[in-house]
């Protein structure tokens, strides 16, 4: 048997300090080094191995009242709400389980203080630590623009963050008619623009966030 998959419902970003990492994920293994920095999307069932005792990997994570917190907004206090804050920087929908990124000089140096302000834990160091979050993450959006820009299709349109978004906050009932009027399509251009972006069709969707739902997961344990 393979590894054992895990999942939880915040994002986490995997900073490797020294070495290296096989990420294992349903149906794909890739392997991480000191190069690269994973952001891993919430629910993506996944786990990770280091390549030798002597790998050092640093594991932040980003949970769900992060974004009410840093911008003193109680309605961001809401899961499918900060995920829709901060997938939509980067292009990221909600079924793409991870985004890679180049560990550029700028952002090393970013991870490396919020590492020696987490460690140290001197006064306000929690304040800190938000601040320069919300500075790693602009440096994210800003390399993931870069690219757009140069050609590279991997991510996703805005419109098509929000509409999975919405189908993910609302997948209990939600229908591809309801879709169509909130986000001004015609039923058969929306199915048609889903399947072309994610590869997947719309009810194939609902059911992968029905799957992710926390009630879902207690159900299948009991």
């Amino acid at each position: 048997s393979g590894p054992v998959l895990h999942h939880h419902d915040f994002y986490e970003v995997n900073y490797i300090y020294k070495g290296g990492v096989t990420n294992y994920l349903p149906n794909t293994v890739f392997h991480q080094d000191e190069g690269q920095i994973l952001l891993m999307n919430p629910y993506a069932q996944h786990t990770v191995q280091t390549d030798d005792e002597d790998t050092l990997l640093f594991n932040i994570v980003i949970k769900q009242g992060f974004s009410a917190t840093i911008l003193n907004n109680p309605a961001l206090n809401n899961l499918s709400v900060a995920n829709l804050f901060l997938d939509t920087s980067l292009g990221m929908s909600p079924i793409q389980p991870y985004l890679i990124f180049q560990n550029e000089p700028e952002i090393q140096l970013i991870l490396h203080q919020m590492i020696v302000e987490y460690y140290q834990r001197q006064p306000y160091y929690q304040q800190r630590l938000y601040a320069k979050f919300i500075d790693l993450w602009s440096m994210f959006a800003r390399q993931k623009n870069r690219e757009r820009q140069q050609g590279d299709k991997s991510n996703y349109p805005e419109n098509m963050v929000e509409i999975l978004n919405f189908i993910r906050e609302h997948y209990a009932d939600v229908t591809l008619n309801d879709l169509s009027k909130r986000f001004g399509y015609s039923t058969h251009h929306l199915s048609l623009n889903i399947q072309k972006h994610t590869g997947y069709k719309f009810n194939e969707i609902v059911s992968k966030f029905k799957m992710q739902s926390p009630i879902c997961c207690i159900q299948n344990i009991l």
